[in-house]
């Protein structure tokens, strides 16, 4: 991500192509799965403060998670899905806050 002495806004773009079948904890007979693959994009519109306010020196982290999620069919169109993303591992770059966990949730709707 690009830096400067200032405010930054950023567009951010993943990409996650699944091919592989999976069932519970091993690999899967694709002839059980009729889906050959599925394409998904992610996009995430962000800003930050590196501006004279800020603290340069103490920004920056890398963290393992364990994330148990529970997705919820609320009609035949609407999904809710939420996971808690539960850190086992930090680090971060001079002394900062952190968050104990992560609370993630998504609505999804077919069409």
């Amino acid at each position: 991500m690009p830096t400067s002495s200032g405010f930054t806004a950023y567009l951010q773009y993943d990409f996650m192509d699944q091919t592989r079948n999976w069932g519970a904890w091993q690999s899967a007979d694709p002839a059980t799965n009729p889906d050959r693959e599925i394409r998904t994009r992610f996009y995430t519109i962000g800003a930050e403060d590196s501006g004279p306010a800020s603290f340069p020196g103490n920004t920056g982290y890398e963290r393992l998670y364990v994330v148990p999620g529970l997705q919820v069919p609320l009609t035949g169109r609407l999904t809710v899905y939420t996971d808690l993303r539960i850190p086992v591992a930090t680090h971060v770059r001079g002394v900062q806050l952190v968050a104990p966990a992560l609370v993630g949730l998504t609505m999804g709707y077919a069409f």
